[in-house]
């Protein structure tokens, strides 16, 4: 009997627990999803109180959302523009914050000559070069500012298959497309499992070749988790959390 009573005090306690946890929805650009499920792990072993509903999309589509009325609490964004209109437009419930820089990389499945940098993209046997629009994501800008920048525009322009977001991106660069570029975030993502080795596969993107992809995160106004939501953020800007990025 008592055995019945302990089990039963148990199971009502963890009901209680599970109940008296704050859920916040964290919006987060799409390129930086495999970072953010890992920060997620992180966080809520250290908040047990708090827990983080993610959902993924363009930063672009991400902002519209938000404008339109979207029941998001933070959005965690691919670049600042984005967090930073919010902000003038009145949604922020306080200004965005910087939290970690973006990194470009150049991809190959089909092992292109990575060896000669960039310039392996006038090769002949690189026909399709897949890469983010620029409309939609910081990727793409930078990814323009590297082709330019290296005087590779003129020639490579024709090769250039334009997708709406870095997933399409990333599941044509391991189909049909001699190149891609990508966010180095996204060699974490399980559909690289079997080709993340750099020089093999990938290669960094000069950075000195893009201007530097600033990401910020933002409260949204709306928000009625106030406190779990700075809490977050905090984390977010913590010293444990920089060495997750660091990671990626």
């Amino acid at each position: 009997m008592k055995m019945k009573i302990v089990g039963l005090i148990v199971i009502f306690s963890i009901i209680i627990f599970a109940q008296s946890k704050t859920t916040i929805a964290v919006a987060t650009a799409q390129s930086l999803a495999p970072v953010i499920k890992e920060l997620k792990i992180d966080f809520e072993k250290r908040e047990r109180s708090i827990e983080l509903m993610l959902i993924t999309g363009s930063s672009e589509v991400i902002t519209k959302q938000i404008e339109g009325g979207a029941d998001f609490d933070i959005f965690i964004s691919s670049d600042t523009a984005s967090p930073e209109k919010l902000w003038r437009e009145g949604f922020g419930l306080e200004r965005s914050k910087i939290y970690a820089k973006g990194s470009l990389i150049l991809f190959s499945k089909k092992k292109a000559d990575l060896s000669k940098g960039i310039t392996v993209l006038r090769d002949a046997a690189v026909r399709r070069i897949a890469i983010p629009n620029p409309q939609f994501t910081p990727y793409g800008i930078a990814a323009m500012e590297s082709i330019t920048r290296c005087g590779l525009k003129d020639t490579i322009t024709p090769k250039l298959i334009m997708k709406e977001d870095v997933n399409e991106v990333a599941e044509q660069s391991l189909k049909s497309v001699e190149a891609a570029f990508l966010p180095k975030s996204m060699l974490s993502d399980e559909l690289f499992i079997n080709c993340n080795e750099k020089d093999d596969y990938w290669i960094d993107v000069d950075p000195a070749s893009y201007n530097p992809i600033h990401q910020g995160i933002i409260i949204i106004k709306s928000t009625a988790q106030k406190d779990a939501a700075k809490t977050f953020v905090d984390y977010v800007m913590s010293d444990k959390a920089k060495k997750i990025f660091a990671k990626y």
